[in-house]
């Protein structure tokens, strides 16, 4: 189970860049990298109500925005800003196809939020005007159980901490990142599907016709097709998920990326499919 947990947990990190990606909401004009405090990068964002002046959704390209890869060539660095206050995201959106990938080992699911420590490299926003977020968030990750006992912490969105690998036992975690003299209260630990809830009830009391209400539609409607192109894939493929999870190492690296292209593809098509108000 521990092995088919790291490789399920591998896939849905893929598969969250991919979705964060097509999903991406934010127009770059700099990025700094700077050595203060460990590795700190500074990304300064447009000034979106100029952007956005009209008012009006008329394309995909008034929602989303190509990722600025000429500002932020490396792979690393590309994760960290991908991750970027995306954690919630990523538990929330990700519900589907976690449980895709996890019905068959997981005894229990929990989303966890924590204040996190030992940060490897930090992200800060810098608003058009030079107005600086210097807010602390909290950090919210899934806390797994295994049908055979063993715990552990699957976290998507780490790279914007500094941490990549989306699977760490539960007792490690726990000791190396979570700062355990700030408490967050009773709604710290939650069921599996929570934060899905959450986003879903906004969903409904916010104006479709604006930029917020067809973000979420967007984030809503991939986030399913995460799921779906997964099944479509195995289905495809011949290839049950519980055989492609346990197969050679090197056939399982030439699955996974043909399974996370594939993916990509669907999700792309999904949003060029979608429909705007006219201007």
């Amino acid at each position: 189970m521990r092995k088919q947990l790291y490789r399920a947990g591998e896939i849905l990190q893929e598969l969250v860049y991919v979705h964060r990606e097509k999903n991406f909401d934010m127009i770059l004009t700099k990025v700094e990298k700077k050595p203060e405090g460990g590795d700190t990068m500074y990304i300064h964002e447009t000034d979106y109500a100029k952007k956005r002046k009209s008012g009006k959704i008329t394309a995909l390209g008034d929602l989303v925005y190509p990722f600025p890869s000429d500002l932020i060539p490396d792979l690393r660095d590309k994760q960290a800003v991908l991750a970027h206050l995306a954690c919630d995201d990523a538990v929330g959106w990700m519900h589907d196809v976690v449980q895709y990938f996890l019905g068959g080992i997981a005894k229990s699911i929990t989303e966890t939020a924590v204040q996190p420590k030992n940060k490897k490299r930090c992200l800060i926003a810098v608003k058009h005007t030079g107005k600086i977020d210097s807010f602390e968030y909290k950090h919210v990750f899934l806390t797994v159980e295994l049908k055979n006992g063993e715990k552990y912490v699957l976290d998507f969105a780490g790279a914007q901490l500094g941490y990549y690998e989306p699977v760490t036992p539960l007792s490690l975690y726990s000791a190396e990142r979570v700062d355990t003299d700030v408490h967050l209260g009773w709604n710290a630990v939650q069921p599996f599907g929570t934060r899905l809830q959450i986003m879903k009830s906004l969903m409904e009391t916010r104006d479709k016709g604006t930029y917020s209400g067809y973000q979420d539609m967007l984030n809503s409607h991939t986030g399913e097709g995460l799921k779906l192109a997964s099944e479509s894939w195995c289905e495809v493929r011949q290839l049950p998920l519980a055989k492609m999870l346990l197969l050679p190492e090197k056939e399982f690296e030439m699955r996974k990326k043909d399974l996370v292209e594939q993916v990509g593809n669907a999700l792309q098509s999904a949003l060029e499919g979608a429909r705007f108000e006219a201007p």
